[in-house]
């Protein structure tokens, strides 16, 4: 007889069945079905309940299953074999083994509720001002400093010579630095990394700015098999907070806006400082092209994406980037806001409050799902409702992020904001003359996003016109020929007091005639219902 060893599950979860779908055991299954373990071999466990702990009917479905395939199951611990012709000749076998399943599902049960008792009562202990700690581990700016060195988990965190790093990271990443320039930026300047390694790269970037640790939370997670899940909320003030939160969002809005290519071109420079805010009147964006001829300006241009791939756009409009860049340049600079533009904040506002509603909403589902996840038992409806944790955990960020945009729009459209936001345009404007190489691609990069803060978008017609609209979509300007046309005030569209029109162009367009009709006792009507909508 062969004794063989090699079929060992380790860490695999008998209790979940996942042992069942993968490792050994789902080897072993495979094997017997092919024919490639003999019908009449024998599996030798130490208990019933090291081959699974799953509830009792998917336990005994896996043990006939087995022994249907002609295999003989001996149990060590209590001497037990089972096969067909045993539990033919002593149905009790059948009953005992039931018994097994039963009690190991059980005991498992019992120890995951103690296990999750203990997590919780350790996590209700972690918070703002609770000197104990999880463990001393934190961090890359920050360093635990324990009270008494025979207890190092009692302490409280500081910051150590490397949270100038993080803030000076989220600053040029607000400021309209990529990821790699940012990297280049700190190499240059002898920055030493956090981990070891022969200077910053992007993945480290990255990860440092989406760490919600920056902004002092800690989540916790569990991980018996594939990715790591979370275990209830984020616990907000364990760790001292390195930036603000709103210096975190701005960034995260900044990430999400910033063209993924952007990169310093052959000359040194961020070739299109317009990257996310121009678009065509098909919605599509604007492709900056370089025909590599430097005999007319002309070569270099803004074309439509979508006509220039022959997809559903007659807009073969070309539009000269020289030009354009001066000219909204010259504009930015030159614009006069009215006190009747700088007073209508109103309507940016209330879109931030149909923002923070969806956040509110979204975290109650959350909750709500989560509550349900961790209470169900039948392993495809947990699927379901882990489906459901997932996406509305990665919709919070995104949605959090709009609400710092709204928020600060508000702020956008009351003159002494856009007055300053013009001034930095024009300061950096005036920095960049006699300016090469590395320091002229950081100029264009923060002129860019800069021009972010002060214009909403910028569309172009196949009339060879563009018009240029205002953080919170107030007013726009119509260009065309090289020079300023007309003002389309976007708030007189619908001149009826209460039911002026409110909303953003549809289609990413500023032809007023195209304008959905929502209304100010519209929006409030529906953040009501919005609002009192349940959790699911």
């Amino acid at each position: 007889m062969t004794l063989d060893t090699s079929h060992r599950d380790l860490g695999l979860s008998a209790y979940k069945g996942t042992n069942r779908h993968k490792g050994a055991l789902a080897s072993f299954l495979g094997k017997i079905e092919s024919g490639e373990i003999e019908r009449g071999s024998y599996l030798i466990v130490e208990n019933l309940d090291r081959l699974t702990r799953e509830d009792v009917l998917s336990a005994v479905s896996l043990f006939l299953r087995i022994i249907e395939a002609g295999i003989v199951v001996a149990t060590l611990n209590d001497d037990m074999i089972y096969s067909t012709r045993t539990i033919i000749d002593r149905p009790n076998d059948l009953t005992v083994s039931i018994s097994a399943f039963i009690k190991g599902n059980r005991e498992q049960k019992d120890k995951a509720e103690r296990l999750k008792e203990a997590w919780d009562n350790k996590r209700s202990e972690l918070g703002p001002g609770i000197r104990k700690k999880l463990t001393r581990q934190g961090p890359g700016w920050l360093c635990l400093i324990a009270d008494d060195p025979t207890d190092p988990l009692v302490g409280e965190w500081h910051f150590n010579e490397r949270a100038a790093t993080v803030r000076r990271i989220f600053s040029l990443c607000v400021e309209g630095l990529g990821k790699e320039a940012i990297a280049r930026r700190l190499n240059a300047e002898g920055e030493r990394p956090f981990k070891h390694g022969d200077g910053w790269g992007m993945s480290a970037i990255a990860e440092i700015l989406k760490d919600r640790r920056t902004i002092g939370e800690l989540q916790l997670y569990t991980k018996v098999d594939g990715p790591r899940r979370p275990i209830g909320d984020p616990i907000k003030g364990y760790f001292p907070a390195v930036i603000s939160d709103e210096l975190f969002y701005l960034a995260q809005a900044e990430i999400a806006k910033r063209h993924s290519g952007a990169s310093p071109g052959k000359t040194g420079k961020v070739p299109n400082i317009f990257v996310r805010l121009a678009h065509c009147q098909c919605r599509r964006s604007m492709e900056y092209r370089d025909r590599q001829s430097r005999s007319s300006p002309a070569s270099v241009f803004l074309t439509c994406s979508g006509n220039r791939r022959g997809h559903q756009c007659q807009n073969s409009a070309r539009f000269p980037y020289a030009r354009l860049e001066n000219l909204v340049l010259d504009w930015v600079t030159d614009i006069k806001v009215s006190d009747t533009e700088a007073n209508n904040a109103d309507i940016a506002g209330l879109k931030l409050n149909a923002k923070e509603a969806e956040r509110d909403d979204t975290k109650r589902r959350l909750a709500s799902a989560f509550a349900k996840w961790e209470q169900e038992e039948d392993g495809t409806i947990k699927d379901m409702l882990y489906a459901s944790i997932q996406r509305y955990s990665a919709a919070l960020p995104t949605i959090q992020a709009e609400i710092v945009e709204l928020d600060e729009t508000v702020r956008t459209t009351k003159r002494s904001v856009i007055d300053a936001r013009r001034a930095t345009v024009r300061k950096l404007r005036d920095e960049m003359v006699g300016v090469s190489g590395a320091a002229l691609f950081d100029m264009r990069a923060k002129l860019a996003a800069a021009l972010r803060r002060v214009i909403d978008r910028i569309e172009f017609h196949s009339d060879g016109a563009f018009d240029v609209t205002l953080r919170g979509g107030l007013k726009c300007y119509r260009f065309a020929d090289g020079k300023f046309v007309k003002a389309i005030d976007l708030n007189a569209v619908n001149p009826k007091g209460a039911d002026k029109l409110l909303t953003f162009p549809i289609g990413e367009t500023t032809d007023a005639m195209k304008l959905a009709p929502m209304t100010l006792r519209g929006i409030r009507e529906t953040l009501g219902e919005f609002a009192s909508i349940q959790p699911a």
